[in-house]
């Protein structure tokens, strides 16, 4: 069965209530900073989350604000032709819609962090053009996503077997 849009709201909400300041802890920043915001959105586009910010000072890395928007329409459905919305697997489970959840909000506050960090200033010297650049941090914020829920979530339950 289905799970209602009430309840995905529910879920999402509660995943980011939970996992926030751990992942932040985890990215090295021990409290919530008073310039990020996490908001729930519908979207237009095929994105799973963003992440927007916005500089004081580009040169001094100075961070005025940050939201992390999360797309519960396209990390629950596959938008075909524009007009036509399949269910993903996760809107029949609740564990695999928190883990998704999960995944997306940990992806996003790593790109917070890269730019809360001024971590992205190295990948100009590394890319010749902006896609470049933007491909890099997209691949170091999925890879951390990835090793967060490997290395946190998703411990494997063994523990049975030394007994």
């Amino acid at each position: 069965m289905l799970l209602a849009k009430s309840e995905i709201m529910s879920i999402a909400k509660e995943v980011i209530d939970r996992y926030i300041l751990f992942i932040l802890k985890k990215l090295g920043i021990w409290e919530k900073p008073e310039n990020l915001c996490v908001r729930l959105a519908d979207a237009n586009d095929d994105a799973f989350g963003v992440c927007l910010t916005y500089f004081k000072d580009q040169e001094k890395n100075e961070l005025a604000a940050a939201v992390v928007v999360l797309y519960l329409s396209n990390i629950t459905c596959i938008r075909i032709f524009n007009w036509f919305r399949l269910p993903r697997l996760c809107m029949f489970s609740k564990k695999l819609l928190e883990r998704k959840i999960l995944h997306v909000l940990a992806h996003e506050l790593r790109h917070y962090w890269q730019y809360y960090t001024g971590e992205h200033k190295k990948y100009h010297r590394m890319t010749k053009g902006i896609y470049q650049k933007v491909l890099l941090l997209e691949v170091d914020a999925e890879n951390w996503a990835e090793e967060f829920l490997s290395a946190y979530v998703l411990k494997p339950r063994i523990a049975w077997l030394s007994q």
